[in-house]
């Protein structure tokens, strides 16, 4: 399936919520309880497009996955067992393919995707935390070659979180 990229746009905000709340129903429909109305809310995706943070996917027209990519990062990230830690690096929040494109490789797609854009970003590695109870997110992280270094526990529960050193070749 072909993908375009792009930073996402204001007028993007209605279809990107309507993409995170859809995905949130569908976890909730599989038991996994990892997002919920208040994260990530509306607000938080207008600060992330307003921040310049936010990157959209498209497929025929329609948005079909989301992303966002910074250096805002959980206090637990400190505590992590980072493989280099001097490399410079970016976090990667909120990957979220519309459940309609679920299980075609678009997760795959977008991360091989997202290590080049990171690296030609400057980062050399990527990090993130991904909910302990998301069976599906784990598989696509540990096949993309992303390492545990450590966890956190929130609200919603437990979070590993992971890191990927990044190659110019990817």
């Amino acid at each position: 399936m072909e993908i375009a990229y792009r930073a996402a746009r204001m007028e993007d905000l209605d279809e990107a919520y309507a993409l995170v709340r859809a995905a949130i129903d569908d976890m909730d429909r599989r038991g996994i309880h990892q997002w919920n109305e208040f994260y990530p809310d509306r607000a938080q995706l207008f600060e992330d497009i307003d921040r310049g943070h936010l990157r959209v996917g498209t497929c025929t027209g329609r948005i079909a996955l989301i992303y966002a990519l910074n250096h805002d990062c959980d206090e637990g990230y400190a505590a992590c067992a980072w493989a280099q830690p001097e490399r410079p690096w970016l976090a990667l929040h909120r990957l979220c393919v519309h459940p309609e494109h679920q299980g075609k490789g678009i997760g795959g797609q977008a991360l091989a995707h997202i290590f080049r854009e990171a690296y030609a970003a400057g980062a050399r590695s990527l990090r993130l935390d991904a909910f302990s109870q998301n069976p599906a997110a784990l598989r696509l992280y540990a096949q993309a070659g992303f390492s545990r270094t450590g966890q956190v526990d929130g609200i919603m529960g437990r979070f590993y979180i992971m890191e990927k050193l990044l190659e110019e070749s990817e």
